[in-house]
C-alpha cells in the first residue's frame, strides 16, 4: 500500500470516529438536558456530523480514483541480460521474471545489433534463443551467436547489443520470427527491449 492510500485510510478512519463521537456527544447532551422535541433521529444533521461525512466521502472518492489509475502489475520484468561465456563460445543471456505462468503463449529472448539505418522492425540479422514455455518465476534464455554478429562485436564496430523480450502464440515457431515486423504480424509482442554489452 502506497503513502497516498495510507492517508486516505486513516483520513476515513478518522471520520467514522469523528461521526460516532460526535452521536455519543449528541446522546450525553440529550440525558443531561432533555430537549422539548426529541432529536434523537435528527442526530445525523448536525453540522459537524455532515462535515465529517463529507470528509468521508470525498476520501473514498480519493482512494477510488488512486485504485483505478494504478498501473496493473507488469505480467514480465527483465532482471538480468549481459554476455556470458559456453563451452563452445561467446554467448548472450537473458532472464525473464513472469508474474504468472501463461500456457497459450511462449517467449523468446532476441539479439542484434542496430545502427539506425533502417526501420527497426525490418531488420533480419536477429540472434535468437529458444522458445520457452512461460512459467512463474524467472527463466533464463541463452542466446547463441552467428559469425557475423561476432565479428562486428570482436572488431568494436558494435560496442554493444540491443536485448528484447518477446511473446509469441504456442503455435508460432522460432524459425517463423524473421522481424519483428513478422512477429507482430503472427500475433507476437514485444515485452521490453534494453541495451547491454556483447
Amino acid at each position: 500500500m502506497d503513502l497516498q492510500s495510507v492517508v486516505t485510510v486513516l483520513s476515513l478512519l478518522v471520520g467514522v470516529i469523528g461521526i460516532l463521537l460526535q452521536y455519543r456527544q449528541i446522546q450525553l447532551m440529550q440525558t443531561a438536558s432533555p430537549p422539548k422535541r426529541s432529536t434523537s433521529k435528527l442526530w445525523w444533521r448536525a453540522p459537524a456530523v455532515v462535515a465529517l461525512a463529507a470528509l468521508t466521502v470525498l476520501n473514498l472518492s480519493v482512494l477510488g480514483i488512486a485504485i483505478w489509475q494504478r498501473p496493473a502489475v507488469a505480467a514480465f520484468s527483465v532482471s538480468g541480460w549481459g554476455g556470458m561465456g559456453l563451452p563452445e563460445g561467446r554467448a548472450l543471456f537473458l532472464t525473464a521474471v513472469a508474474a504468472e505462468a501463461d500456457p497459450a503463449n511462449r517467449m523468446m529472448a532476441i539479439a542484434y545489433h542496430y545502427a539506425a539505418e533502417m526501420d527497426v522492425d525490418d531488420l533480419k540479422e536477429l540472434q535468437k534463443s529458444a522458445l520457452f514455455d512461460i512459467r512463474k518465476g524467472p527463466q533464463t534464455m541463452i542466446i547463441r551467436l552467428d559469425a557475423k554478429f561476432l565479428d562486428e562485436a570482436n572488431s568494436g564496430k558494435h560496442r554493444a547489443a540491443n536485448y528484447t523480450l518477446v511473446i509469441m502464440p504456442h503455435s508460432v515457431e522460432r524459425d517463423d520470427v524473421t522481424t519483428f515486423r513478422r512477429l507482430r504480424e503472427l500475433g507476437g509482442t514485444v515485452v521490453a527491449t534494453m541495451v547491454g554489452p556483447t
